[in-house]
């Protein structure tokens, strides 16, 4: 887990969404009940317009933290 989350370091470092969306996919794989985790998944597809992607990391948060305002604001609850 710690490497991964130092090439997601180096990723934003470097500005490379490509390596960011890699990094979050493997710790999203490595930390299934991370809130964080997801919710930055949710964040990078969102800012990469890839909606339905988004949509199904929200409602991940939500199913790992059924009270996250952020995914029920971000999924229009």
């Amino acid at each position: 887990i710690s490497r991964t989350r130092l090439d997601l370091a180096q990723a934003g470092i470097a500005q490379d969404a490509a390596l960011r969306s890699s990094a979050l996919a493997k710790l999203a794989r490595l930390t299934p009940s991370s809130v964080e985790v997801f919710s930055e998944l949710a964040a990078d597809a969102t800012r990469a317009k890839r909606f339905g992607e988004a949509a199904m990391a929200w409602k991940r948060v939500l199913a790992i933290d059924p009270s996250s305002f952020d995914a029920m604001n971000q999924l229009g609850y």
